[in-house]
């Protein structure tokens, strides 16, 4: 899992059950992985589809207003 801020995190991962690997980026967070879930309210694109490998499911959640969570460079 990735967050902004480290320290948020370890505290969110800390409450789940189960091994829970927190990365420095959001890259790394998604690279190889199945399933992809994201919660943000950044304005810009946190997620690249050259990240993603092919059959991956990506359920995001961001602002109507920024609907672009998911991005091809």
């Amino acid at each position: 899992m990735w967050s902004r801020r480290k320290e948020s995190a370890e505290h969110f991962a800390s409450a789940l059950q189960g091994p829970v690997t927190v990365c420095t980026s959001v890259k790394e967070a998604v690279e190889g992985a199945d399933v992809i879930i994201t919660v943000t309210g950044a304005s810009q694109p946190v997620l690249f589809g050259d990240w993603v490998k092919p059959g991956a499911h990506v359920a995001g959640k961001a602002p109507r207003e920024s609907c672009k969570l998911f991005s091809n460079p």
